[in-house]
């Protein structure tokens, strides 16, 4: 399955909100752009040449029947948009187990760093007896720590004659814009009829060496990607995404311009090394605490992964009762299998928060159902016997996702995070 990665470039303020303004003054506004929203404006574009103007998805005259048919018949996945302030690599959702300092959080470069409790809860919680409550301190202050969230990104910078790996948290300031609304019959402001509008703002302000210009505003960017299951598409869709111009709400107000540009997938490690570096970091971290506990005999340690949510998703038990676990026999599902899943493979430990999520469908003008999601950066852990034969599972459930509208970005999975093991020994 072919990965196409775009960055979309704010040319205005972005109006995303979950919901169409009524009913409330105040519109609480996302910071990200969902795939759906992406899928949206992508579908407007290729309506405005259909032939069919009850769009039943009649291909005899369409222009471009394949892709019509990979966008309306959900071959074409599309995830998340996230701000990328700079050229680094990312950008990834923090797990929902990242803590932080709570009396001065943040990254290295601003706070007193960011640290994964993954695998040391997992391993003090395994080992010790149920009354022995796991707590992280902050490994610079000894202070309390509280959860972390966001988006982070990282790049590798030479000091000394060594590569050093930093750590950002990324983010675009938000513009709270007052609108009236206009009596059309008198064509003046409408009495008791003010709201706000939570937009993304077009700019972020950018820290420079000069010293003569310290700070500069730059074009706010937001990478994401999409997975197509024709190779053949993505011509088609390079050449769609450029004639894309607005995205979100408010266009009639002057909000949501947009330019849309095709970029070089970013590089991560494969999933062979991720799942080898995360067991081995269990591992040295599951013995460590064996020999302060006065234990010096070794145990046999099982194998491990963690499944981390990069976009909220909509799972589902028995195909239709909301869960907010992604059991054994939904990921056996997810990885393309049938049956019951294998005896071997155990969900340990799962961190997730509920939420709801609905939308609206542009095309034929009514609200989208709410439904029950767990939120980005929910981590699940699992167990089985070897890692080592469930890759190439593992690989088409990070191309698939799981759960439902995967089509609009919900269910994107990332399989061991590197963060879960780089950032498990100091903060970052």
């Amino acid at each position: 399955m072919k990965e196409l990665f775009y960055e979309i470039v704010a040319e205005a303020p972005l109006a995303i909100n979950e919901r169409k303004p009524g009913g409330s003054q105040f519109q609480e506004g996302l910071g990200y752009i969902p795939g759906r929203v992406v899928r949206g404006a992508l579908a407007t574009q290729v309506l405005r040449g259909c032939k069919d103007p009850a769009h039943e998805h009649n291909h005899q005259e369409c222009p471009q029947p394949a892709l019509c048919r990979g966008l309306f018949g959900e071959e074409i996945l599309f995830g998340d948009a996230h701000p990328l302030v700079q050229k680094r690599e990312g950008p990834f959702v923090l797990p929902a187990t990242a803590m932080s300092c709570k009396d001065n959080s943040g990254f290295r470069s601003k706070g007193h760093g960011v640290f994964d409790t993954l695998i040391d809860r997992a391993c003090w919680e395994l080992l010790q007896p149920a009354a022995m409550q796991y707590a992280s301190r902050c490994p610079v202050c000894g202070g309390r720590t509280k959860g972390f969230s966001g988006v982070y990104s990282h790049c590798q910078i030479e000091e000394d004659g060594r590569q050093i790996d930093y750590y950002f948290s990324e983010d675009v300031s938000r513009e709270l814009l007052t609108r009236v609304a206009i009596n059309r019959r008198r064509g003046v402001a409408e009495d008791e009829l003010l709201y706000a509008i939570n937009t993304l703002s077009q700019f972020v302000v950018v820290e420079r060496d000069d010293p003569y210009q310290q700070k500069s505003f730059d074009p706010a960017r937001y990478v994401g990607s999409m997975r197509l299951a024709d190779d053949s598409l993505e011509t088609l869709i390079e050449t769609e995404l450029k004639r894309v111009t607005r995205m979100g709400g408010g266009s009639s107000r002057g909000l949501g311009r947009v330019g849309i540009h095709v970029i070089h997938a970013p590089v991560k490690p494969a999933l062979e090394e991720r799942l080898g570096c995360f067991n081995a970091t269990l591992a040295e971290r599951q013995q460590l605490m064996i020999r302060w506990r006065g234990d010096e005999t070794p145990l046999p340690l099982p194998q491990y992964f963690a499944v981390t949510l990069q976009s909220d998703a909509i799972l589902s038990a028995d195909g239709w009762q909301p869960d907010m676990r992604l059991n054994e026999a939904m990921l056996w599902r997810a990885c393309g299998e049938t049956g019951q899943p294998p005896a071997d493979l155990r969900l340990v430990r799962c961190y997730t928060i509920s939420l709801t999520r609905g939308g609206f469908q542009a095309a034929w003008g009514l609200p989208k159902v709410t439904e029950l999601a767990v939120q980005a950066g929910a981590v699940f852990l699992y167990q089985m016997e070897k890692a080592a034969d469930w890759t190439t599972r593992l690989e088409r459930l990070e191309e698939q996702g799981v759960g439902s509208r995967r089509a609009e970005g919900f269910g994107r999975v990332l399989v061991c995070d590197p963060f879960h093991y780089e950032a498990v020994k100091e903060a970052k």
